[in-house]
Parts: structure tokens; sequence; C-alpha cells
């Protein structure tokens, strides 16, 4: 029986990627009146 390996997006994608779409993806959410209340 085959193993199933299974990789997060971190192990996947990388710290520098994460850290990139969390800098872009903020500013977007305090930038929003909607969304504000959900991320504070």
């Amino acid at each position: 029986m085959a193993k199933l390996s299974l990789r997060s997006i971190y192990d996947e994608i990388g710290p520098e990627k994460i850290d990139e779409l969390v800098r872009a993806f903020y500013p977007k959410v305090y930038a929003d009146e909607h969304l504000i209340p959900i991320f504070k």
C-alpha cells in the first residue's frame, strides 16, 4: 500500500511567499470598512 504524504501550504510555497501574501492581504482588509471588524 502506498504511503500518502501530505504537505502544508507553508511547505509548498515557503516562508517568503507566505510573508508576501500576508503583506498584500492585510492592507486590503483594512481598506474595506466591512471587513475591518472581522479582523480586529
